[in-house]
């Protein structure tokens, strides 16, 4: 039993190990990757400016008004929605189509 006990653990480890290189070597994951780590940087600074606005320290961008908050807002909701659908296509099985 001891023997079998042994193989089993090794057998469990290299699908372990397998699981793992074809999740990170798998088509997209670089960018979905970078694609999170771009979104943790904005939740950040978002965190750090509701924290300003709850200080009242909070300080007005000069550089943009309302109009152009809203026209920036605007074309990236545009951009989002033309790039959603290849990427829920390859989600469902057709990575190939990623990138």
């Amino acid at each position: 039993w001891e023997l079998l006990t042994a193989h089993t653990k090794a057998v469990t480890d290299s699908i372990k190990s397998l699981i793992l290189a074809i999740r990170d070597k798998c088509p997209g994951q670089k960018e979905c990757d970078s694609g999170i780590d771009g979104l943790n940087a904005t939740i950040n600074q978002l965190d750090q400016a509701i924290l300003s606005a709850m200080n009242q320290q909070l300080h007005s961008n000069a550089s943009s008004n309302l109009q152009g908050f809203q026209e920036q807002l605007l074309q990236a909701i545009g951009d989002i929605g033309e790039h959603i659908k290849p990427i829920a296509m390859a989600a469902k099985g057709e990575a190939e189509k990623l990138g």
